[in-house]
């Protein structure tokens, strides 16, 4: 211990003595250091609670739809429209609906490209977009078979279906036989998947709000009633990225069929209300089938697909689509068939697309 105490009054001591002024300025300057900090912290502090503030009020008043989540998710689906089965005059050759077809070339062969792809791209689910099935001059009876046929092939590739009524379906078969033989919802309806809203809409209506069941017999443009519209713009109100598949084309105006620049394709009738809700809502992108056509469009941010034919003999035959949707925007992929070499094309949907733009809005 007096060893300790010698060390300290002859050692340490000493040493302070001498470099007090240092120890002196040197504790000043942290004094003043620290109280520069604290200050400097607390202001910070008062700034991030009020930065939180405004956020949190900003977050309170601005709609969910202006302020779609960010995401890095990935979803992928295939889509699929106007195959057109019907059945032919010798189909009960056999008792097995799949015999019936098999021999169909015209069916099966797309139907087994589209598979193929599938196999490898592996969509989370697939879109059927109408019109699978003919139903125009056939016996009503037949219908429901022709539907089951479309389905197990498409069940081959092991993914969920979202169904889309077309109107060709609704001359062989009812609404309520259309969910039967698909397992489907009744539309409209909403599948909700992570950061994605997919919403499914049922254009088969005329301008009173009827709905056609089993007896459109004529050409129908289809029509949005206002029930559905009511119904829709809730489902619209939403932080989650939209995509909607319909039947019916929802551009403005009459577009060119694809490959023929001499006829155009005429869209659902209500169209403008329909895409004035699109666009109030931040919808990502709308699909669609029944025009026949090849055509894109990118209005007020949202974009519009028209979808070709699944049949053999469209302008690129036996079309079908694999949609990757990667932080809310949709890529979109266009195969179909090369009938020379009987193999499979594929190319992105916008290299050969007709592309509508503000100056082309006018019929």
């Amino acid at each position: 211990m007096n060893r300790l105490r010698e060390f300290f009054s002859e050692r340490i001591i000493p040493i302070l003595l001498q470099y007090k002024l240092v120890f002196l300025l040197t504790g000043l300057f942290l004094f003043v250091l620290g109280t520069y900090w604290y200050v400097g912290n607390k202001r910070l502090l008062r700034f991030q609670a009020q930065e939180n503030e405004r956020l949190a009020v900003e977050m309170a008043t601005t709609p969910s739809w202006e302020r779609k989540v960010e995401t890095d998710q990935i979803v992928k689906f295939g889509v699929v429209t106007e195959l057109r089965l019907q059945m032919e005059d010798n189909y009960s050759f056999a008792s097995d609906i799949e015999d019936r077809y098999y021999a169909v070339e015209k069916y099966v062969k797309p139907l087994a490209f589209f598979r193929s792809r599938m196999d490898t791209f592996k969509p989370d689910f697939i879109v059927s977009l109408g019109d699978m099935i003919n139903g125009e001059d056939q016996d009503l009876s037949r219908g429901s078979d022709a539907l089951h046929f479309v389905r197990a092939h498409l069940e081959k590739v092991g993914a969920p279906i979202l169904w889309v009524i077309g109107n060709r379906e609704l001359r062989a078969i009812t609404r309520v036989e259309f969910q039967e033989v698909t397992d489907a919802p009744k539309a409209p309806y909403v599948v909700d998947r992570d950061d994605y809203r997919f919403i499914v809409l049922d254009s088969n209506f005329n301008e009173d709000g009827e709905a056609y069941d089993a007896n459109v017999s004529h050409y129908s443009r289809g029509y949005m009633p206002q029930e559905q519209l009511v119904w829709l713009e809730e489902e619209l109100k939403t932080s989650r990225h939209v995509f909607v598949f319909m039947h019916h084309g929802a551009f403005v105006n009459s577009v060119r069929a694809s490959g023929k620049d001499d006829q155009k394709e005429k869209s659902i009738k209500n169209s403008r209300e329909l895409r004035g809700l699109f666009a109030k809502y931040n919808v990502s992108a709308v699909f669609t089938g029944q025009l026949k056509a090849h055509v894109y469009e990118n209005t007020d941010g949202v974009e519009y697909y028209a979808l070709e034919d699944l049949r053999d003999y469209s302008y690129h035959p036996g079309a079908f689509y694999s949609v990757t949707v990667d932080g809310g925007q949709a890529n979109v992929d266009l195969h179909y068939i090369d009938r020379d070499n009987e193999e499979l094309v594929s190319e992105p949907y916008k290299e050969d697309a007709y592309i509508i733009t503000p100056a082309d809005n006018k019929d």
